[in-house]
């Protein structure tokens, strides 16, 4: 009994599946879906689909427990038949059915959960597919602009080649004139041909005429370097003849030689003369430094050559000076410089750095066509920070001031000129206690400070006063020759 109730059970169970299996291999309209047959193709769009395959679930669940039930009823109709042999059977009946209705419980909550398994794969299978459907689309959209931009450009190519097309048959029919061209001038190149054949036999019979001659000249070239040899013949006896009169020479230059040593000697002696005779000459040319009117070429030269390297020292010159590298110009910038004891406060001049207690010396300043300056010397104990521009203060000063020119005499001597001066000459002859003043330009004496007995340091200064339109004041090279 238990067997035969088990098998039933059993059979129904494996025929729903094999033929659920059997239908979706046999048939290719058909494929499987988590054990269940269904189109293929499906894919479940929505809630209503999962539900559709729960009822089938739960129906085949629910023909399982009728079976059940009708093998209980089974069981109980044949508990009361006698004997103890059919309980025991029903027992063991009841035995293997709950096995059995187990085993499939079993099996089919494992189906349950392949069926969500394979619902979850197709749900992610359908959002891939809709999104490769929008990128289909997408690339659908990007084609046919392609497309459409490709058919612009195969039109244009398509003129561009109709252009081209009929350049080309213009090109042949230039050829084709051209080709006519060419024969014709092949036609008169062949009749030029015969032509230059004719100038090239002319031309070939002038050759051998030049090469005849070319043989006569080769002949008279022998002849010449025969005559050659002889003159070299005769010319090594000329070198004999002329090392003797070398060796005379150099006999008469030694001669020579001595009377030039002796010469020379006496040379020293005529200069060691002539520095007395100038030491001498100075007392007189010191006496025309200061005379009016145009100096002496001598004398002027006798001046220039005690010329000083003049080079202002910044430290003096007032704040609102700018002096150049060199130390040879000085401008009136209107800048402040840091303030000095060493600086002029109420004077806008400078001083050089070189200071003179003895002897003689001169220096010029390019004063342009300025309207205010003052050249000369000062003392090293003027006083830098009052403003008293006098001999008696310190100052030797030759000065152009509201178009007026003076000197710093005590008071203040002003001076009618000819010509103003463009480059000014300052000269001093310490011993002698004088300061002049020249033009250049005209080489006039100005004016002369004289009969100063001289006990300190002068020091060279200029004053560019206050004006920033008159450009600078430059110290000049001195030409000794001039």
């Amino acid at each position: 009994m238990d067997g035969r109730y088990t098998n039933i059970e059993m059979n129904f169970a494996n025929d729903h599946l094999q033929k659920c299996s059997m239908s979706c291999e046999q048939k290719t309209e058909y494929s499987h879906v988590g054990e269940l047959c269904t189109q293929p193709g499906f894919e479940p769009q929505s809630t209503s689909g999962r539900e559709s395959l729960y009822r089938r679930t739960m129906v085949v669940f629910i023909s399982l427990w009728i079976i059940t039930l009708i093998i209980l009823g089974a069981v109980l109709s044949v508990s009361f038949l006698p004997g103890s042999g059919l309980q025991n059977e029903m027992t063991d009946l009841q035995r293997m059915t709950s096995s059995s209705i187990l085993e499939i419980q079993a099996r089919l909550e494992d189906k349950n959960k392949q069926l969500e398994t394979k619902n979850r794969e197709n749900s992610n299978l359908i959002q891939e597919k809709s999104g490769l459907q929008n990128q289909l689309k997408e690339l659908q959209m990007r084609t046919s602009n392609n497309i459409s931009g490709l058919q612009v450009q195969l039109e244009d190519k398509n003129k561009q080649l109709e252009t081209k097309n009929r350049e080309n048959s213009n090109l042949i029919q230039e050829r084709s004139g051209l080709q006519i061209q060419l024969k014709e001038i092949q036609m008169k190149t062949s009749s030029n041909i015969s032509g230059l054949q004719v100038q090239l036999e002319d031309k070939n019979k002038q050759l051998e005429t030049k090469n005849r001659e070319n043989s006569n000249l080769i002949q008279e070239r022998s002849g010449l370097q025969i005559q050659l040899k002889e003159i070299q013949m005769k010319t090594l006896s000329n070198i004999s003849g002329l090392q003797v009169q070398l060796e005379d020479k150099n006999k008469q230059l030694e001669i020579k030689n001595r009377v030039i040593s002796k010469l020379i000697l006496q040379k020293f002696d005529l200069q060691n003369e002539v520095r007395e005779l100038q030491t001498i000459a100075e007392d007189g040319f010191a006496k025309w430094t200061n005379k009016q009117g145009i100096v002496r070429q001598e004398v002027w030269k006798w001046i220039r050559k005690a010329a000083a390297n003049v080079i202002l020292d910044p430290r003096t010159a007032h704040r609102n000076l700018t002096v150049s590298e060199d130390g040879k110009q000085v401008t009136f910038s209107g800048g402040l410089l840091p303030d000095s004891p060493l600086r002029f406060s109420n004077w806008y001049g400078i001083q050089g750095k070189e200071s003179f207690s003895s002897g003689r010396h001169y220096y010029e300043v390019q004063v342009g066509t300025r309207g205010c300056f003052s050249v000369g010397f000062v003392k090293e104990s003027v006083e830098k920070m009052k403003y008293t521009v006098t001999s008696e203060s310190g100052f030797l000063m030759f000065i152009l001031e509201k178009n007026v020119y003076k000197v710093s005499t005590t008071p203040p001597t002003s001076l009618s000129l000819n010509e103003p001066p463009n480059n000014v000459g300052v000269y001093v002859d310490y011993d002698k206690g004088q300061v002049s003043f020249y033009n250049v330009g005209t080489r006039s004496h100005i004016y002369s400070f004289t009969g100063y007995n001289f006990s300190e340091k002068l020091y060279p200064a200029v004053n560019s006063c206050n004006s920033m339109t008159s450009g600078p004041l430059i110290i000049s090279p001195v030409s000794h020759t001039a």
